[in-house]
């Protein structure tokens, strides 16, 4: 038998071997699960050490990553008055370009448009870049 009518044969007795995997959707949203659930902890930034609070979850049936962030800063010397700072994110897979784009409101009234540009090998460390502020 020639090798033509082997390959042919092979297609018509294993039609599966053809499209293998071919029905399987990889999750890309597999980096993210992680974050999924309620946090609380401790943060340090310009305004002093603060409380946090996180919320993440999807919504709309999986096609975002919605995320609510909550500092609260108490008076100390750096900062005698205190502060508040809250935010809500939202991030999507953009197919167009294979890349996943983070779009966070601050209660202060700024919004502020990231791109993932990486995710270190053992998926502890995200860097996203700022597009726009």
């Amino acid at each position: 038998m020639n090798m033509m009518r082997k390959a042919f044969l092979i297609i018509l007795l294993f039609p599966g071997l053809l499209f293998a995997g071919a029905g399987e959707k990889q999750d890309v949203w597999k980096p993210f699960r992680f974050f999924i659930g309620k946090w609380n902890g401790e943060g340090k930034g310009c305004p002093g050490t603060c409380q946090l609070k996180a919320e993440s979850k999807f919504i709309f049936d999986g096609k975002f990553l919605e995320i609510k962030g909550k500092a609260v800063f108490k008076p100390q010397e750096s900062n005698p008055k205190g502060r508040v700072h809250e935010d809500l994110g939202f991030i999507s897979y953009n197919q167009n370009r294979k890349k996943f784009v983070l779009r966070q409101f601050h209660a202060e009234g700024l919004v502020t448009d990231y791109v993932l540009d990486s995710i270190s090998p053992d998926e502890k460390t995200f860097t996203f870049l700022s597009e726009n502020i």
